[in-house]
């Protein structure tokens, strides 16, 4: 059964590896993010250059965006998560503002 979801990268890269299913993207994203794949190669080597791809765009860029989903929020006061939530908007760093949002959600707020 084939499913359609749009989806962040991030996310779309999380259910994938969760659900060991395919991510389908068009020609041009991977290009403007600088990813040529080679459409030449067999089978068998196929998955394994799709894993090791996997592997590296999660050790390289996106490493600090995998670290910033297993920081644990739960040790923070409301009013420490607030400012923080604020800090974050400021900053632009919209990833990490969710992740505080979504605390202060399961706290009431």
């Amino acid at each position: 059964m084939e499913e359609i979801i749009d989806a962040r990268t991030s996310d779309a890269i999380a259910l994938a590896l969760r659900f060991q299913a395919p991510i389908f993207t068009y020609k041009n994203i991977l290009d403007k993010a600088g990813i040529y794949l080679k459409t030449s190669a067999k089978k068998k080597d196929e998955k394994a250059s799709e894993e090791k791809i996997i592997e590296e765009l999660i050790a390289g860029e996106d490493k600090e965006s995998v670290s910033k989903a297993k920081k644990d929020y739960t040790k923070f006061t409301k009013k420490e998560l607030n400012k923080m939530l604020d800090e974050a908007v400021a900053n632009e760093d919209y990833e990490t503002a969710a992740q505080l949002r979504d605390e202060l959600s399961k706290r009431g707020e």
